[in-house]
């Protein structure tokens, strides 16, 4: 039995990855906020839900909302970081006392794009929960609890027939050959790490998508 919580679900990325995993036999997949984890009786309800096996996604929420940098853009990035340490020190302590396996997965967006597409991402948030990943893999390196980081291209169904047709003209330059990923496709690549055994390689970023700027899948 899987525990499956997928944290920021409201975009079609987070609603992909629960409709996949809510297909998955004997799993529970279930949609958190990163605000629900201040509520007082927090870990008396995720303590009723946890399984043998348990996954947290978390969906960057600057995935689709961050259209512009604007005066506040530092801000909420700094909000979101702050918001993202409180939930996974819960996450972690709650998973510790019980003995419980826990796999963390983090959804960003590939920055090395920032500067060719107008995709609306976050290069600071991104590279800060990249070194995040790192972190808590070391940290944890003697526990049950293993974390990744997917790195994702702009997703078809997020962008409009215009919107790639300029992305694919700008990274003609940049990449011999680099499209969106599709959201069936990126569902299926983050159910695998999810599921797969892959504990020896906790701390690792893994890249979707076509190009050759970072090795991708």
């Amino acid at each position: 039995m899987n525990l499956i919580g997928v944290v920021n679900p409201k975009n079609v990325v987070g609603e992909a990855l629960l409709k996949s995993f809510s297909d998955l036999p004997g799993a529970e997949a279930f949609a958190m906020t990163v605000n629900s984890f201040d509520i007082e009786d927090f870990e008396d309800l995720i303590r009723t839900k946890l399984k043998e096996d348990n996954i947290f996604i978390f969906n960057s929420k600057f995935t689709d909302e961050l259209k512009e940098v604007d005066i506040n853009y530092a801000d909420r990035v700094c909000a979101e970081l702050g918001d993202l340490f409180r939930a996974i020190k819960k996450l972690t302590n709650l998973l510790l006392r019980e003995g419980k396996k826990g796999k963390f997965i983090f959804i960003t967006t590939n920055p090395s794009i920032s500067h060719s597409s107008s995709f609306p991402i976050s290069p600071i948030y991104d590279g800060a929960v990249h070194s995040l990943v790192r972190s808590l893999a070391k940290e944890f390196k003697s526990t049950q609890l293993i974390f990744h980081g997917v790195c994702i291209e702009p997703v078809c169904e997020m962008i409009n027939e215009s919107e790639l047709r300029d992305y694919q003209r700008r990274m003609k330059v940049y990449a011999m050959r680099k499209r969106p990923i599709r959201l069936e496709a990126l569902a299926d690549f983050i159910k695998n790490v999810a599921l797969t055994n892959l504990g020896l390689s906790s701390g690792s970023i893994f890249y979707i998508g076509e190009g050759l700027d970072q090795l991708n899948f």
